[in-house]
């Protein structure tokens, strides 16, 4: 999405560019497309961040990719969010 490869529906730096380039008519959609492929490419280095602070942890912890993976789970299934919305599909 952070690209914006004409002809996908993306509205990423590729896609400015060649919006910037063709038309200056079209400058309040180029800039959107700047703006949002900004965003894109924040939340993408975000997530990374947030990978390696989550990555560092259970490390520190000492355990395991298997063992994190069982926590994570024991932790999704006491969520009370979870329990909400797997009595909700039950009763569907």
């Amino acid at each position: 999405m952070a690209l914006g490869i004409p002809q996908t529906g993306s509205a990423g730096l590729i896609y400015a560019m060649s919006i910037l380039s063709d038309d200056q008519s079209k400058l309040s959609a180029g800039i959107m497309c700047v703006i949002s492929a900004t965003f894109w490419i924040a939340a993408g280095i975000w997530s990374l961040c947030l990978y390696k602070v989550v990555h560092r942890y259970y490390r520190h912890q000492g355990l395991t990719t298997e063992e994190a993976q069982n926590e994570a789970i024991k932790g999704v299934a006491k969520s009370n969010a979870f329990n909400i919305f797997v009595r909700s599909a039950a009763m569907a």
